[in-house]
Formats: C-alpha cells, structure tokens, sequence
C-alpha cells in the first residue's frame, strides 16, 4: 500500500528494516520491571517473542521524526517479519510516571484503540511498545496534500474512533476518558481502519461524571483547536471534553481543513468549529451551506443527505455549553446508521466514481 504523505519534518526510512516505535520516558523512575527485561502487557511471559527481538543498545540515535507537535519518534530496526510495532515520545518531551497510562492501556482491549504489546526499563527510562499502524496519522491524509480518502473511508475512520470512543466512555469499569483526542493521534492501519492512540493524558472518571459531576484541574494542556470552552476557561473536565474534540474530528473529515487554519483575515488563525458554528440550519440552505463547506478533493463525491447528517452532529458535538452535546454512545448509533447507509451508496451516483484513495 502506498505511503500516506508526511508534512514537513517527518523523516521515514525505507531501508529493509521494518520500524519499531518505541517511547522512552520518565527518566529515573523507579525500576519495575529488571532492567532490560521486556515486560509483556497481556499478562504473557516476560521474554520471548518480541521482547528478544528489541536491541535497545542498537537504536541509531540519529533516525528521529517529529510528530503531532510535541514528540520526537527515535526509529530501531527488528527483523523483516515483526512490521507491527511502532515508536513513542523520547524522555525529554514528558516527565513523569507512566504506570496511570500503562495501567489504563492494560485493561482496555478494543480494536480500534492502539494496543499496548509491552513495556521494558532500560537504563532508568520506560519504553512502551504499540501495534504498528502502517498508514500513520490520519492527519497526514487529510491535510498533507497528497493522496487522501475518499468519502467511505472517512465514513469508516470517524465509525471506528466513535466506536472506540464509546467503549472506553461506557464499556470500562472505571470509565475513562482519552483527553488528548485529534486527527494526529488517529492512527490507520494497512486497511485504512483507524486506531486510537497517544493515552498520555487519559485518566479514570468518576461514575456519573458524564453529567454535572465535572472534576476540576488548574493545569490545562491540550491542541488548540480540539479544547472545550469549559476545559479552557475553567478547568472543567467531563467525557464531554472527548465528545468535542471528536467533533473536530468531523469537521477536519468533512472539510479537510486542519483544527486551526489561517482565516484569511487580520484576526490571524480560526477555531474550525467557530467557523462551523452556522453550519447548518434548517431548510434547503443547510444542503448548500454543507456543499460550500465539503473539503474540494472529494470532488462532490459523496451523498449530501448523509453529509449533512454528519455535518449536524458534528456541530452539535462542538456546542458550547457541554450539556448541548450528546454522549458518546448517542454519537456511535448515529455515526453506526451513517456508516451502514455510506456502505449501500454508490459513487457512480454522483456522476463521477472514483478508486480508493485518490491521488495514487
């Protein structure tokens, strides 16, 4: 399958090692696990497999990438067969302890979140090793400028992360909520379905905290673009901090236009979901304004019914107030209708089918 496309900075070696991911962090945490061992994250034997395969000591220091704004990727080789595993942040872009990270990624099991493999204490850092996802970012294909996705494959990618969403929201016990949601922590694997990752900031919530029982932080940290007036303003966290950051996820698979992009005016960047606020409304306008707000390289490649369908749950997602948002599982059963009715509908439709990804 042909490589998605990378923004600047983003540097893939394509030599015949596969890659291995791997994030090193909390640097002079207490040792866990012994030193060098590979401690497997679901409940297998430590050893074995591809915790043999991991040759710490033989990371090439000089093949690094940068990702999602904030995490350097340092690439070590495994043998041709383990194409499955991938990097993480380096210990200089995030302090701290990982074992609340580690101990939610341990008790999740769901496909479309990246699944922890395992983790292993080297040299006083924690190294976490995830499932490799072989389409990167759903960022890149969106706002690369290359090749992109076509309207089904957008369909299934904002069906897989509302499913995930919706499991770790109501299927763990405690619930959890992700905190870090965007389009660059949206990974695609070799089939283009989308996984859930970067848990660095995820945390336990209470039961009922969907409602008005909103816990409070002084330190707000985030994407701007993808924060909630209440998170910002007042601290305010809720899994209604998720519901709006996937609606921005929408509007970016709508639009193709990035979170925050230049408005074209003096007032310098623009919020996309301000700049869909009016998006729809009721009557024959709302078809044309959804049209006008559809990203050009679908080239009207899509059933307009279902797009403004998604266009108006993905405002209203992005309401101000968090009470004016639906809950996670309310976005899954409409987004699950959506994704059934896209699977039926015929491109030819449109007057202009086209292949799977444009542009390869």
């Amino acid at each position: 399958m042909a490589a998605p496309p990378r923004k600047r900075g983003l540097a893939f070696r394509t030599a015949a090692l596969a890659l291995l991911a791997i994030l090193a962090v909390a640097r002079g945490q207490q040792q866990r696990a012994g030193e060098g061992s590979f401690d497997v994250a679901d409940g297998g034997a430590r050893g074995g497999g591809v915790a043999d395969r991991v040759r710490l000591r033989g990371s090439r220091e000089g093949d690094v990438m940068f990702l999602g704004g904030a995490a350097y990727w340092k690439l070590v080789g495994l043998p041709r067969g383990d194409q499955r595993q991938r990097c993480g942040r380096e210990a200089s872009t995030r302090a701290g302890d990982v074992s609340g990270e580690v101990g939610i990624l341990k008790r999740v099991n769901h496909s479309s979140l990246v699944r922890l493999s395992g983790f292993c204490v080297h040299h006083g850092d924690t190294y976490l090793v995830f499932e490799f996802a072989e389409n990167g970012a759903l960022s890149d294909w969106l706002h690369g400028g290359g090749a992109t996705l076509v309207w089904k494959q957008r369909v299934q990618a904002a069906f897989d992360v509302a499913d995930g969403l919706n499991y770790l929201h109501h299927y763990t016990n405690p619930p959890c909520m992700h905190k870090n949601l965007k389009s660059s922590n949206v990974l695609l694997d070799d089939d283009l379905r989308a996984k859930v990752s970067s848990f660095a900031l995820a945390r336990s919530v209470p039961m009922g905290a969907d409602g008005g029982d909103a816990q409070l932080t002084r330190h707000v940290v985030g994407t701007q673009g993808y924060l909630a007036p209440e998170y910002l303003e007042h601290g305010l966290i809720t899994p209604k901090l998720d519901v709006f950051a996937f609606g921005v996820i929408l509007l970016e698979l709508l639009s193709g236009k990035e979170a925050t992009f230049d408005g074209g005016d003096k007032r310098g960047e623009t919020l996309l979901w301000e700049s869909a606020e009016g998006l729809v409304v009721d009557g024959e306008d709302a078809r044309g304004k959804v049209r006008a707000f559809m990203d050009p390289r679908l080239s009207g490649d899509y059933p307009l019914d279902l797009a403004v369908t998604v266009a108006s749950l993905a405002v209203r997602c992005v309401a101000r107030e968090p009470r004016g948002r639906p809950s996670m599982d309310g976005v899954f059963v409409t987004l699950s209708a959506v994704y059934n009715s896209t699977l039926g509908w015929d491109p030819s439709d449109c007057g202009n089918s086209r292949s799977s990804i444009m542009g390869r």
